[in-house]
């Protein structure tokens, strides 16, 4: 009895310090300087860069056959338009393109990396191919229009 009170202790002790945002700061500060001194590693935070925090997320989709996204080019998808970028795609063969122009055509079997607003990365991964498909781009379209509009009033 008197170990398991001990682990139960211990992870507690454990979670708390882990959801602690005083000692994440000071951890953060200590493997900087380490970092800093004894490698040559350039240290960022992504998660405060990208903005991970605050609904933008880094999102891997892999592309069925039947997906809206098989077999268009980046420039008919218009997904920056929903503001979504395509960091990057991974072919089924293995071959990697990185920061793929809108000449791009998407194929099956393709995953494709993309940064973008959490919510239109996880509807554009169930999104149905034509014209309802075309209609729900549309959709996010407007609605990221109305978004920036709010933005650029504030």
């Amino acid at each position: 009895m008197f170990r398991l009170g001990i682990a139960v202790l211990g992870v507690g002790l454990l979670w708390s310090a882990s959801s602690s945002r005083y000692l994440n700061m000071v951890l953060t500060r200590v493997i900087k300087a380490a970092l800093a001194r004894w490698t040559e590693l350039e240290v960022r935070d992504y998660v405060r860069l990208l903005e991970l925090e605050k609904g933008y997320a880094i999102s891997e989709l892999e592309v069925n056959p039947s997906d809206w996204l098989c077999g268009r080019r980046l420039s008919e998808l218009a997904l920056a338009q929903e503001g979504v970028l395509v960091l990057g795609i991974r072919r089924a063969k293995g071959a990697y393109v990185g920061a793929p122009d809108g000449r791009t055509r998407v194929a099956s079997k393709d995953v494709l990396t993309c940064y973008g607003p959490e919510g239109v990365l996880r509807r554009l991964s169930s999104r149905l191919p034509g014209a309802e498909g075309d209609a729900e781009h549309a959709a996010a379209v407007e609605k990221r229009l109305r978004i920036r509009r709010q933005e650029t009033d504030i």
